[in-house]
């Protein structure tokens, strides 16, 4: 089961999310030739908008980062009515051997930019 998140960052920002995966033990999960994906919509079963590119620091030790640069988060749509918009995304690893987890489900809460 996928946890259940929030992050927040302001539209036009470089963001990084540092990720460790951890066993029940608390023993890392090796992601040795794992690759992940996470796509970002305005709202379930729409179309992708952008995507969190992954940066692979240490997959033996299950660590890993979700990154999104300035241009792909300029082209999240900033709110018309308010200053926050929001929209959702998850992540999902899909490991060598061909099995794909859902590890994480979430909400981002992007702020409009108020400098330029």
């Amino acid at each position: 089961m996928a946890d259940t998140i929030s992050l927040d960052f302001v539209h036009g920002d470089n963001v990084t999310y540092p990720i460790t995966l951890k066993d029940a033990a608390g023993g890392a999960i090796d992601l040795t030739g794992a690759t992940v994906k996470s796509d970002i919509r305005k709202e379930y079963n729409t179309g992708v908008i952008t995507s969190f590119a992954p940066n692979y620091t240490d997959l033996a030790n299950g660590a890993f980062e979700l990154v999104l640069s300035q241009a792909s988060s300029t082209l999240l749509p900033q709110s018309k009515r308010g200053r926050i918009n929001s929209f959702v995304f998850d992540v999902e690893i899909l490991y060598a051997g061909g099995n794909k987890d859902t590890i994480i489900s979430g909400y981002l809460k992007v702020t409009n930019e108020v400098t330029v």
